[in-house]
């Protein structure tokens, strides 16, 4: 791990913080007719960069067609405005630059100088912090390619059991950008080796230099994610699935795939059919509201199970599709918080 942890020290150091001016930027198209924003001579902002150029630059997106348009003409009065307008807007972006010359970020620095972008500081005090808590073992580290480092930790020690042998661990991702850090909790499921993973939102916090690793523990200390998990298992396996939560996961499947795999489905749509509310003509908000008679927890359990058996008949591409709608319902369900529509509703209890 320290080898790979002096990796991404030297992959951060790699890449460079290029302050530049609203004044520099020039807007150019290519034989192709495709526009092309360059700091003059120095580097090209890249195509997946101009959205966050533009937001950085107070330019709106109904704007930015208008101006491209004409970049000769409109885009240099455009530019000598914003110089007029926003003074101060010239120490306040910058871009990181990588050894290619190429920009994969757009970032807001109030320092002229053009410096290597280095983590060092903050990487050795989340390594040391996960290192001093007993719970948390350092599992993985990797360089984004958006110029970001993210520090993965497991708890080995506090494996939850959910019944069934069904297995889950938590852990945290550290996400480190050049001016802001953020702390999310994770979930694993290890049952039958299916690696499905969730990643909960929790906490963000801006950067403040020296005292990440208070930070940290205090996220820590102030957590419980055994607990969350628990309850969040315990919550699903006591609600029903709503129409939106089965329907992503049997979306996701061919019709002969959903006959032998889901045959409650084609129920599901009938009794639908009979109520006058047919699946297709409902929208999303109205699925989220509309009643199955499936267990939740069961329906999560299907799509998992054909994420991780059945992948190679359902292919690479579904699996991944798969493990991504089961994630989702973990993360974000029950849905069936204002029951609405329930043709199942003379059934009370949740099915076992």
């Amino acid at each position: 791990m320290i080898e790979q942890i002096n990796h991404v020290k030297n992959q951060v150091k790699s890449h460079t913080i290029r302050p530049f001016n609203v004044s520099e930027l020039q807007v150019t198209q290519d034989l192709g007719g495709n526009d092309r924003i360059s700091v003059k001579d120095r580097f090209n902002i890249s195509y997946g960069n101009t959205k966050k150029l533009l937001n950085a630059i107070g330019i709106k997106e109904n704007l930015k067609r208008k101006s491209f348009k004409d970049p000769q003409t409109r885009w240099n009065s455009l530019r000598g405005a914003l110089s007029d307008c926003n003074p101060d807007q010239e120490s306040q972006l910058a871009a990181i630059v990588n050894s290619n010359n190429e920009t994969i970020n757009i970032i807001s620095t109030g320092n002229r100088d053009e410096r290597s972008l280095d983590f060092d500081d903050r990487i050795d005090s989340v390594v040391n912090t996960v290192e001093e808590t007993p719970n948390q073992n350092l599992h993985g580290i990797n360089f984004t390619t958006e110029g970001r480092v993210n520090i993965q930790t497991r708890d080995q020690l506090n494996e939850v059991d959910c019944g069934g042998n069904d297995i889950w661990q938590s852990g945290i991702n550290v996400d480190l950008g050049y001016n802001k850090q953020e702390f999310n909790s994770f979930y694993l499921r290890l049952i039958c080796s299916n690696g499905m993973t969730t990643t909960e939102k929790t906490a963000r916090r801006q950067v403040s230099a020296g005292n990440i690793d208070r930070q940290l523990t205090r996220f820590i200390e102030q957590n419980d994610f055994v607990g969350m998990l628990k309850q969040r298992v315990d919550t699903m396996k006591n609600e029903y699935a709503s129409v939106y939560e089965a329907t992503r996961i049997a979306d996701l499947l061919t019709k002969e795939q959903r006959e032998q795999h889901t045959p409650w489905y084609e129920e599901l749509q009938d009794t639908y059919e009979r109520a006058g509310r047919p699946l297709h003509s409902m929208s999303a908000k109205q699925m989220k509201l509309a009643f199955t008679d499936q267990n939740l927890y069961d329906v999560f359990n299907t799509g998992t199970y054909l994420a991780t058996h059945k992948s190679e008949e359902l292919g690479e591409s579904t699996s991944m599709s798969l493990n991504q709608a089961c994630a989702d319902v973990f993360k974000y369900g029950p849905n069936l918080k204002l029951r609405t529509i329930n043709p199942y509703a003379h059934k009370t209890a949740i099915p076992a």
